[in-house]
């Protein structure tokens, strides 16, 4: 067998060879340190989330056990209702607060029989008429068209649950300046105790003190009892199915809550309430509080005696949202 003859190579080759593989090194060096230089940030970012999510985590945890250690004011009533699943032995339905008829609850006839099939539902209204939605949609959860069509249709009246709306928008609100004439202490601030808590950096919607009993009459007069009773001057006349509350948020702490610390009391002294952060025992035990206030305003009491503390000219009478 012929084999090819292999030359050893000369100094001079060897050397040439060697420096050659010298950029190839530093190539490979330079791209080594260019990745490890790009994980760095990835690895810093799931780092600090994964600490955000364990905050959150605990935060939330905390969270369950003092919702579900709360209790609700008024009766809890069960029952069977034939429009709804199951059988006449088995509790179909649960109803918080009493009933306008003497015997047992039942289910609201307002509400869509959704017994079968999938039923559709709008988070709002804004882009669209009742002429579209009328016989495709069951309920509507932020409605502009109270009572379009009279029937078929469930519309509840939008109302974020701790701020005085936009001005813009209805008529009964009021802006930053008339909450700071007329009631500063309702006005809730941040912990450096200067900035307001708006919520989603929005400036047209002032953040009010919901552990304050007449914040909570204000609202129930301004907003609830008005769109339940078409009092409301954006729709005279027209009666809204029930209430939609938004922005409900255990967690004190990001643009959507604004972080609220606390207020000033009428002598301008510095009220700290909250903490301002995600983990604030305080701030989700005030939720839990005004659930129960509000609730046992809306279905439970005379609307009168939530107004105690705020006076204002209301007529006596009680009033319940179909559930």
């Amino acid at each position: 067998m012929n084999m090819p003859y292999l030359r050893e190579q000369t100094s001079k080759e060897k050397t040439r060879d060697l420096a050659s593989s010298f950029p190839s090194r530093k190539l490979v060096s330079f791209l080594s340190l260019l990745l490890i230089l790009l994980a760095l940030p990835v690895t810093i970012f799931l780092v600090n989330h994964q600490q955000i999510f364990t905050g959150l985590a605990l935060s939330t945890d905390s969270a369950r056990v003092e919702a579900e250690s709360a209790s609700l004011s008024g009766p809890v009533t069960t029952g069977y209702d034939q429009n709804a699943s199951g059988t006449g032995t088995t509790a179909n339905y649960i109803q918080f607060g009493t009933t306008t008829t003497s015997g047992t609850g039942s289910l609201s006839t307002l509400l869509p029989d959704t017994t079968s099939n999938i039923h559709i539902g709008l988070p709002f209204d804004y882009n669209t008429t009742p002429s579209a939605y009328t016989g495709k949609v069951d309920y509507i959860w932020g409605s502009q068209y109270p009572q379009q069509p009279p029937t078929g249709v469930f519309h509840t009246f939008y109302v974020p649950y701790d701020r005085d709306d936009d001005t813009r928008w209805y008529k009964a609100a009021h802006d930053i300046t008339w909450w700071k004439t007329n009631h500063p202490d309702w006005i809730e601030y941040q912990c450096n105790k200067t900035s307001v808590a708006y919520e989603h950096g929005d400036t047209t919607l002032v953040p009010l003190d919901i552990t304050n009993p007449a914040e909570i009459a204000y609202m129930q007069q301004t907003y609830v009892d008005a769109a339940l009773q078409g009092k409301l001057l954006e729709f005279p006349g027209a009666k809204f199915e029930g209430i939609a509350f938004d922005n409900p948020d255990y967690q004190n702490a990001g643009s959507w809550t604004g972080q609220r610390c606390g207020h000033y009391d009428t002598s301008g002294n510095w009220i700290q309430q909250f903490n301002g952060t995600s983990n604030d025992p305080a701030y989700r035990q005030a939720i839990i509080t005004w659930t129960k206030n509000m609730q046992a305003c809306i279905i439970i009491i005379p609307i009168t005696q939530c107004l105690k503390i705020f006076p204002l000219i209301f007529p006596t009478q009680q009033i319940q949202i179909p559930y």
